[in-house]
């Protein structure tokens, strides 16, 4: 019997997600669980954590009988442009206001991918500040900045 990954994303998604579950009920088993009435601090983090893991088991054991694809070579552009992006959205957003705020995130994302195009990331820049404007501060009346005061 053959037990090598035919299904190389499959197996490394499994991993991730099996690992991540038994991190996760590690962590939270000194935790009380209480009843399903009366949930205790344990009990919310011990289900997500043994579903993660039972995802996880179903993945690779998944990715032992079907094929699939190989798991493609790392991208460190789009971690470092997705952490970068968040970082700055979570820095800008009081003192620079929500279009600043929201308008780096984007640009920052759309530089993630190869051969983006400037009028393109612009684009969507303007389309998500002005959907965030609708969502929060008009439909949502949320405490914040549309522009900001730098150096105020």
């Amino acid at each position: 019997m053959r037990l090598r990954p035919v299904d190389g994303q499959g197996f490394g998604s499994g991993l991730l997600f099996a690992g991540a579950g038994i991190l996760g009920l590690i962590l939270a088993g000194g935790y009380s669980m209480g009843t399903a009435g009366r949930m205790g601090p344990g009990y919310f983090p011990m289900l997500v954590s043994g579903g993660l893991t039972l995802i996880g088991v179903v993945l690779l054991v998944r990715s032992l009988r079907i094929e699939g694809a190989a798991i493609a070579p790392f991208n460190w552009r789009v971690v470092v442009c997705g952490a970068g992006a968040i970082a700055a959205f979570g820095v800008l957003i009081r003192p620079a206001g929500l279009v600043a705020a929201v308008a780096a995130l984007t640009v920052l994302m759309g530089l993630a991918r190869p051969g983006a195009r400037w009028v393109e990331i612009g684009v969507v820049s303007v389309v998500m500040a002005l959907f965030c404007w609708l969502v929060f501060i008009v439909g949502l009346d949320a405490p914040m900045r549309l522009w900001g005061r730098l150096g105020a």
